[in-house]
């Protein structure tokens, strides 16, 4: 006797194999969106790292450090240049540097600066920095969890 159709078995055979596949393309997907998504994390504070450091670093070697003062240690970092007190000090999670020309965030929205440290090792413009980036709270990425701490000598 010849039979038309499948048989329950068959059809609940097929079932699990395209569950099977769904399930393993879902998790490969999802694998590949977080790696994507650390990766721009780690992107986003590098670069921070590099720019802030930079950008600190032309600075103290164009002016002179009033505060902390020579052997002191401080959240805040002081400097003249061209007769402009340029004051740095983190703000709510950000990286400020205020002056008479006005307020500049120079940490970008993403990234979360902490524990912002200077020591004043002596002379005009020679400085340790410490500071810790991660990413920021309530970002699109807020589930990636990654920082970095910078300790550095500048002049």
């Amino acid at each position: 006797m010849m039979r038309s159709g499948m048989s329950l078995l068959e059809v609940l055979l097929g079932l699990s194999l395209i569950g099977t596949v769904i399930g393993v393309s879902t998790s490969l997907y999802i694998g590949v969106i977080t790696s994507r998504e650390k990766t721009i994390a780690i992107s986003e504070v590098n670069d921070s790292v590099i720019a802030l450091q930079d950008y600190l670093n032309y600075r103290m070697s164009e002016g002179e450090i009033v505060s902390p003062t020579v052997g002191t240690q401080s959240s805040i970092l002081e400097i003249t240049d061209g007769g402009v007190l340029y004051t740095y000090q983190v703000v709510g999670g950000q990286l400020q540097e205020s002056s008479t020309l006005g307020t500049v965030v120079l940490s970008p929205a993403t990234v979360s600066v902490q524990g912002f440290s200077v020591d004043h090792l002596g002379g005009p413009g020679i400085a340790s920095l410490e500071f810790n980036l991660e990413y920021a709270p309530g970002t699109a990425l807020s589930s990636i969890q990654y920082q970095q701490t910078y300790v550095t000598s500048l002049r």
